[in-house]
Order: structure tokens, then sequence, then C-alpha cells
């Protein structure tokens, strides 16, 4: 599994977004849904990656926010244990643990800054 974090921003224009990073040497690594207008977007550049959501796909991923808005995206090995040592350490939850139907675990929590942390990890087959 790697274990990589991105930035997750949220936009009124992903289309016009995507395309304006597409034009610094982006490549769209993942599309929801594939086959029409995307709701959210994964662009990476060799080891960079960003992703892009819009307003509709909030409900599904737990990424609300206003348009300009980001939050940070960190894959750890297990969703559960991380969260368990941050709340022991005081750190607050803004969702609690939950199964995606994209075959990934997630659970969000507030840095010191209140910006949101979304902690993710790949379900096992």
């Amino acid at each position: 599994m790697s274990l990589r974090a991105f930035p997750l921003m949220h936009t009124r224009h992903l289309t016009a977004l995507a395309d304006f990073y597409e034009r610094l040497g982006f490549v769209r690594h993942v599309q929801h849904p594939d086959d029409t207008e995307p709701h959210f977007v994964v662009l990476r550049r060799d080891a960079a990656e960003i992703a892009l959501s819009d307003r509709s796909s909030q409900d599904d991923d737990g990424a609300a926010g206003p348009p300009g808005q980001w939050h940070m995206v960190v894959f750890v090995e297990a969703v559960d244990a991380t969260l368990h040592r941050l709340t022991e350490a005081g750190v607050r939850v803004i969702r609690e643990p939950a199964d995606m139907p994209w075959g990934e675990r997630m659970a969000s929590v507030a840095d010191p800054e209140g910006n949101q942390v979304v902690l993710a990890s790949v379900l096992a087959d």
C-alpha cells in the first residue's frame, strides 16, 4: 500500500480547475464518475497529487467544504488505530470512521488550526 498525502480543493468549477492543472503538466489519474461530468478528480504530476471536488460529492466522501477551501487527505496503515491515537491526544473528530463504496475506510479530524484532515486506508480485499 502506498502511504501518500495530498490536498483536496473544493470548487464550483471542477472541469475548469482540472483543465488549469492539466496545463501545468498534471494528468488525470482518477475521475468519478468516469463516464459523465466529474464530481471528483485526482491529478498527478510525477510524485505530486492534487484532488478536486465539487459540492455535489460532499455527501459521498465526507469532504464537505465551501468552494475555495481545501483540506488534506492522509493515507495511514489503519484508520481506526490512528484515530484512536489522535483522540487520546485530544484531537477533535469531525467524522467517525466509515467504509466507502470505492474501497477505502475514511475518518476526519481537525488539526490544531481547525483544518480538516481526512484519514484514509485501503480496505482489504
